[in-house]
């Protein structure tokens, strides 16, 4: 039933949502446990009780209401009786039908009118006395599925309530749980553990000895006190890594604490640990607490120098200034090719090299330059163009440089591989398709008129080409007047018969097209005549080619009456377990009017019987064409070749 797969459903979604909000460690919720677990456990129990409810309903409900009317003799016994009356009933109508046909003849027919009529009387009679026992019968089936019902209906009733009343239970027993609970007492609870956790973690006081200065550096990041160490001596390691460590420290030891205590107490331990490493720093630079910026550091650095340097500036030959002999570090006017490209090495990795130091020399003086400008100016562009016309005393290229170029010349003066030349082909490659339309014509005659006919074909493309065009790939599609077209998803419809192929992956033969249209002809005219009589029955078959040659054709009917014997011109194939007989004709060629005769010895007497048709051929009933176009907007595809094909689909005739 239903109501079984609806509550397996529900018992899934509630298993799925306790899975989903389990969690493993409950002290997080602190006095809301109780609470929760109620909840958990209502939802834990709620499953099982839909389970047993929904399993209940299978055994109590479902499966006696299926087997009810099976185990009960008195309805297997009005299945039998039903049979029986429906063949008195038949057999009454073609006895009336007889006597009407017999009537109509005349004086001739009278005798077997009456016959008929004695007969029909019979088969009235014995209807009658069949009837009394089946009505009786299929009452008490009646009652008794009734009885059934009302039954299952009031055990459904009270296995409903039962679940219901046990939900109810589950919903007093958390209901009391979350009635003690109270806002204000929760936070009184909480303000008191925290005031009193507070209380006991603070840390030592503050130092009033310390400026403001001091504690303003303290408070700066990591990375500056480092810039600012480095600035304040080159030879000298900045001793400001111990405040890392002991903020590690701190954070390891309050990294699992969830309480507003435990982040108080690690605010004031790291403040503590700050403003003692304040007083370290200040112990061991004193000239960073004036060093407002980078400017005024480096200032104050090279002050002491500059006034040292009282010697006036020597120029060279060409006007550029000689750094005096007393510097610190002097340069040296003299260099080796392994100092220089040492240093030319250096530059290339100064970006990557993160302590590398850009040396400024200031100097408080201006150089005098030499009276005659023109001439240096001259002299400066005779050098320059001297390095240019010699390219052999250039100094070698750096390390990176050499390796990027070598690698840009590899990728230039690579030839072109396989996949290269393979991705050209494929561009050059025409979209080249084989197309396959196969027809299906369904006929319903009766007494040589046709009923009802449909012609439904589909059409099959195998695709070979590129997989990507930048152009749409089309081909045109010119189907008969009044036809019915369905795309499917690998072509959309660009005008009135232009067509788009959307999926360029069709390797294999694929429906993209299917059409339904008005059957214009009959490929084939057949006309089927019988005559039944009490002993035997006789089949008169003609049919006639109207189109093109058709292959395969057979015809193929049942036969009633408890056939003992057959015979037929053309010789078919008899089938006495299925009643059935079957004539294989094979090709037809020629246009003229073809005959099949039988006759068969039966016991009882027969009825007329539809035949059946089945044939194929290669052509089509429509005129359902596929072409290509010629505008230059899109790329039509290249159609290699066409089959066409037709077939019956159920091609019956009625007498």
């Amino acid at each position: 039933m239903c109501s079984a797969q609806v509550e397996e459903l529900y018992v899934k979604s509630l298993l799925k949502l306790a899975k989903k909000h389990y969690i493993s460690n409950k002290t997080a919720f602190g006095t809301f446990l109780p609470m929760w677990d109620a909840l958990y456990q209502e939802l834990s129990t709620l499953c099982n009780i839909h389970s047993d409810y929904s399993k209940k309903i299978i055994e109590n409900i479902e499966q006696p209401l299926r087997q009810c009317m099976m185990n009960n003799s008195n309805y297997m016994q009005v299945q039998s009786m039903q049979e029986s009356l429906n063949k008195i009933c038949k057999e009454y109508d073609n006895l009336e039908f007889k006597v009407q046909k017999h009537k109509k003849a005349g004086t001739k027919g009278e005798l077997k009118a009456v016959d008929y009529v004695e007969q029909q009387e019979k088969k009235h009679h014995e209807w009658s006395n069949k009837a009394t026992t089946y009505l009786k019968n299929y009452q008490t089936v009646d009652e008794y599925r009734w009885t059934v019902i009302k039954s299952l209906v009031q055990d459904f009733e009270m296995l409903q309530q039962t679940a219901l009343e046990k939900s109810l239970e589950l919903t007093k027993t958390t209901l009391a749980i979350t009635d003690s609970l109270s806002a204000e007492n929760e936070i009184m609870n909480f303000c008191c553990n925290t005031s009193h956790e507070s209380g006991q973690n603070h840390g030592p006081p503050i130092d009033s000895s310390l400026s403001d200065t001091s504690f303003k550096h303290t408070s700066l990041p990591f990375k500056k006190k480092r810039l600012f160490s480095s600035l304040g001596s080159i030879r000298r390691k900045s001793k400001s890594s111990q405040p890392d460590i002991t903020e590690q420290s701190i954070q390891q030891r309050f990294g699992h604490s969830g309480s507003l205590v435990d982040i108080h107490s690690m605010r004031s331990a790291r403040s503590y640990d700050n403003r003692r490493q304040s007083k370290g720093i200040e112990a061991a630079m004193p000239r960073l607490r004036k060093a407002a910026s980078f400017a005024a550091a480096t200032f104050h650095r090279q002050q002491p120098q500059t006034i040292k340097s009282t010697t006036p500036a020597v120029t060279d030959s060409e006007g550029y200034s000689i750094p005096p002999p007393d510097r610190s570090r002097p340069w040296t006017t003299e260099q080796s090719e392994c100092s220089v490209g040492a240093e030319d090495t250096s530059s290339d990795n100064g970006s990557s090299n993160p302590n590398s130091r850009i040396r400024v020399d200031i100097k408080n003086e201006t150089v005098a330059e030499e009276g005659n400008t023109d001439d240096a100016l001259n002299r400066m562009a005779t050098i320059l163009k001297e390095k240019n016309k010699s390219p052999t005393n250039k100094r070698p290229r750096g390390r990176r440089e050499v390796r990027s170029s070598t690698q840009l010349y590899s990728v230039v003066e690579q030839p072109a591989g396989p996949l290269l030349q393979a991705s050209e082909e494929a561009i050059n490659e025409q979209p080249t398709i084989d197309v396959n339309i196969i027809e299906t014509v369904n006929v319903l005659s009766r007494s040589s008129q046709i009923e009802q006919s449909s012609l439904m074909g589909e059409v099959y493309i195998r695709y070979t080409g590129p997989s990507q065009s930048l152009l749409p790939v089309c081909f045109q599609l010119h189907p008969p007047p009044f036809t019915t077209l369905k795309l499917t998803e690998h072509v959309s419809r660009v005008s009135d018969n232009i067509f788009q192929l959307t999926s360029l992956d069709l390797i294999d033969e694929t429906v993209i097209v299917r059409y339904e249209t008005n059957l214009e002809s009959l490929p084939l005219f057949v006309k089927a005549m019988w005559k039944c009589e009490a002993d035997k029955s006789r089949l008169l078959i003609k049919y006639q080619k109207q189109t093109n040659r058709l292959q395969n054709v057979a015809f193929m009917t049942s036969i009633t009456g408890n056939v003992q014997h057959a015979s037929s011109i053309p010789s078919g194939e008899l089938n006495l377990a299925h009643q059935r007989i079957k004539w294989d004709i094979g090709t037809l060629e020629n246009e003229g009017i073809s005959t099949i005769k039988a006759q068969f010895d039966t016991k009882e007497q027969g009825t007329p019987q539809p035949v059946v048709i089945r044939f194929d051929g290669n052509d089509l009933l429509s005129r359902m064409q596929v072409n290509r176009g010629n505008d230059s907007n899109v790329l039509w595809v290249n159609i290699r070749d066409i089959k066409k094909q037709v077939k019956s689909g159920k091609y019956i005739i009625v007498q």
